[in-house]
């Protein structure tokens, strides 16, 4: 007799996986719009500070399929909770960097936390619930990717504009770009 799989009856994975996916495609695009002031701050041209927002792109996708498999091996829930950690951890780092070499190793293990949460999310939103809401999952994570790449670069230009280009990069909204 075949066992039977329990599902989740809550909608909280699925609210906790959508405010990951969000943040990692919010934290691909919230930087673009900074650039001009970061090379200017940290004396560089615009085509060095350029790998701030590719290498975050470039990383993440490197690792997506990476990342999934150490989840099947490790468990996707640890992965995906460690990937959030990672994520905050760097993400507040950025903005404690003081040139463009740290900033773009910030970004990089950033971007490792970026994938832990992408590689898992669309697999623990299937997991857990029952195949004829699988479509209305990946549906709202998909709509929440593409809202928080949206939203990313206006959101940055005001943060920059109002307190700096650190905010974009961590909590300290009192400290100027200048």
């Amino acid at each position: 007799m075949p066992e039977e799989k329990t599902y989740a009856k809550s909608k909280l994975i699925l609210y906790t996986i959508m405010i990951g996916a969000f943040m990692s495609m919010f934290d691909s695009g919230v930087v673009n719009v900074g650039l001009p002031v970061i090379a200017s701050q940290f004396k560089v041209n615009i085509n060095s500070v350029q790998w701030i927002t590719s290498i975050y792109l470039l990383v993440m996708s490197a690792l997506l399929p990476i990342l999934g498999t150490v989840a099947d091996n490790f468990g996707r829930r640890k992965i995906y909770n460690l990937g959030f950690f990672v994520i905050s951890v760097f993400t507040l780092l950025c903005g404690f960097s003081v040139n463009l070499p740290m900033l773009i190793v910030m970004r990089i293990l950033q971007a490792i936390g970026g994938a832990m949460v992408m590689a898992n999310g669309m697999a623990i939103a299937t997991e857990n619930y029952p195949p004829n809401q699988r479509g209305r999952n990946i549906g709202l994570l998909a709509t929440t990717m593409a809202i928080g790449s949206i939203a990313g670069p206006p959101a940055g230009g005001l943060a920059i504009g109002l307190w700096g280009w650190r905010t974009v990069d961590d909590a300290r909204l009192c400290q100027s770009s200048q």
